[in-house]
């Protein structure tokens, strides 16, 4: 019985561990400080290279990570956050980085969303 329980707990980690691994979650924690770092920029720079889009099909946090894969992939995207519950994505460009309009249309339909609205730069209230 021991036994059983020994090897099921070590299969659970094992595959935590792979999950980490396979979706890009996994860092030390020297990676993370300085990943939060880089991204700290000012109000007036974050605003003219922020591109928010409304999306149908988001319903959880895999597809969230999806998302996040797909856009880090350019090199023009610093940052992206997906809000699952208002199904909004907002991406942050990489200073003097632009992606085209019909490039993030592309790339929502390629990884399977269906893009209702695209805004590109402005922040609420600014």
């Amino acid at each position: 019985m021991n036994y059983l329980l020994g090897k099921t707990f070590f299969l659970t980690v094992f595959f935590m561990l792979f999950l980490q691994s396979s979706l890009g979650l996994a860092g030390t924690g020297e990676q993370k400080a300085s990943a939060s770092q880089s991204e700290v920029t000012s109000t007036k720079e974050t605003c003219k290279s922020k591109v928010q889009a409304k999306v149908n099909g988001l319903v959880c946090d895999f597809c969230a990570r999806s998302l996040e894969k797909v856009f880090l992939k350019k090199s023009e995207v610093s940052q992206i956050k997906v809000d699952l519950k208002a199904g909004v994505v907002d991406i942050s460009m990489k200073e003097g980085k632009t992606l085209d309009d019909t490039t993030i249309k592309t790339l929502f339909a390629d990884a399977g969303y269906d893009l209702k609205t695209l805004t590109k730069g402005g922040c609420d209230g600014a």
